[in-house]
């Protein structure tokens, strides 16, 4: 695992500064907004489209408390690659977007980093049908 402490930290200023409700949990920073709240409005604002969360790090920043619950599995996945690829994590997201552009593919959709953290929200929803234990009802 690479240190992501300085992103982790980006994050954790950023959640300060925008006035979120936080907590930690399993190691990370998770923050939300409330109604009306600048992370919230930031995040709807957003110029590649609405978000309703982003990973900075071990920091999730989300719209609202329903909207942090709602893509734990995929921030946790988005978490996961910051450890793997550390610092570096936000060039080569940016590089895969990049090359995703030039062939006429989405550079949400079809980016890999996505596609990973859609199939982990993917399993977890199948995990919970399926009546195993793991609940966002901690986030």
């Amino acid at each position: 695992m690479i240190s992501v402490m300085p992103l982790t930290a980006l994050g954790w200023v950023l959640a300060v500064m925008l006035g979120t409700r936080r907590r930690r949990l399993a190691g990370c920073l998770l923050a939300w907004s409330e109604p009306g709240g600048a992370l919230a409005w930031l995040l709807a604002h957003h110029p590649l489209g609405r978000m309703a969360a982003v990973t900075i790090g071990r920091c999730v920043l989300a719209a609202s408390r329903p909207a942090l619950r709602a893509t734990w599995a995929h921030e946790a996945e988005h978490i996961r690659q910051f450890e793997r690829f550390g610092l570096l994590f936000p060039l080569v997201y940016s590089l895969e977007s990049l090359r995703c552009l030039l062939r006429g593919k989405s550079i949400y959709r079809d980016n890999c980093f996505e596609v990973a953290a859609r199939q982990a929200e993917s399993k977890t929803a199948r995990q919970n049908v399926a009546g195993r234990s793991w609940s966002s009802s901690r986030v």
